[in-house]
């Protein structure tokens, strides 16, 4: 739907509800406090840059989708993600404050993974970055307790990336859950994948759960990540995860794995057999 939807200086709001999808191209402006709701079960898309309306986004259902092929944002007031929402997108997430509360997902991309019974996903959809990029405000990128990040990864250091400017005053807390999904991948080299990265942030706080304190070692992703920092399954492969920067810079690696001390053991105990039986 193209076309500019503008309603006056006053307060008020649209919503856009149904099992279908709709796409708006127009620009939604309004100088007062005009807010945008997203419900029912399917999905908005906001392709406009120049959205300029002031009062709150929120996402009570179904899919929001800001941005596509990286065109699209958001307006200035507060955005929130309810319990059974998503949003999407490679757009600007523009809102003075951004929640995700418990329930619901947030992911990079311009479209949606494929999901089986019981909401686990398959496939992670296309790649992109998603940015949050506020005009003015003071509140938090508060991802709480209960909320899940999707990301997705390709070979090479390709995948999604959430990116985050806090103006010097908005912080980032990230207390929920992340999955990064891999179609396929299987690790050939050392790999370094950008989850999320932020500029400006007076504070970012991270619970435990992507401390590398929190797991023995390296990581797998054969259920040694459970915490809810769940990682593609590389065991066997040679390689495991290194996140021991992930709460300074964002990133996560593949290494060389390094063998338990028992395989160590036993690797010496043998070339320490065959030594004695060539000296024989």
């Amino acid at each position: 739907m193209s076309g500019a939807f503008t309603s006056g200086s006053g307060t008020g709001g649209w919503t856009f509800g149904g099992a279908g999808n709709l796409a708006l191209s127009g620009a939604i402006s309004n100088s007062g406090g005009t807010s945008v709701t997203k419900t029912g079960a399917g999905k908005l898309t906001l392709s406009n840059a120049s959205n300029a309306y002031a009062g709150a986004t929120t996402v009570t259902g179904g899919s929001l989708q800001v941005g596509s092929a990286g065109v699209g944002a958001t307006g200035t007031g507060a955005v929130t993600v309810q319990n059974g929402g998503t949003l999407l997108g490679t757009g600007t997430v523009k809102g003075s404050s951004f929640t995700a509360q418990s329930g619901s997902t947030v992911h990079a991309g311009d479209s949606i993974g494929t999901s089986v019974a019981g909401g686990d996903i398959l496939t992670p959809g296309s790649f992109g970055n998603l940015n949050f990029a506020p005009v003015s405000g003071g509140g938090n990128f508060d991802f709480q307790s209960g909320s899940m990040i999707l990301l997705g990864i390709n070979p090479g250091g390709v995948g999604d990336s959430l990116s985050f400017d806090g103006l010097s005053t908005v912080n980032l807390k990230l207390n929920g859950n992340m999955t990064v999904q891999a179609d396929g991948y299987t690790p050939i080299g050392v790999d370094t994948f950008n989850l999320i990265e932020w500029v400006n942030v007076p504070l970012a706080e991270f619970d435990s759960r992507y401390s590398a304190a929190s797991y023995s070692g390296y990581l797998y992703g054969n259920g040694d990540d459970n915490l809810g920092f769940d990682l593609p399954n590389i065991s066997g492969s040679g390689y495991a995860w290194d996140i021991s920067t992930f709460t300074t810079d964002g990133k996560i690696r593949t290494v060389l794995a390094v063998p338990e001390p028992s395989c160590s053991l036993l690797i010496f105990s043998g070339m320490l057999a065959l030594a004695i039986r060539r000296r024989r």
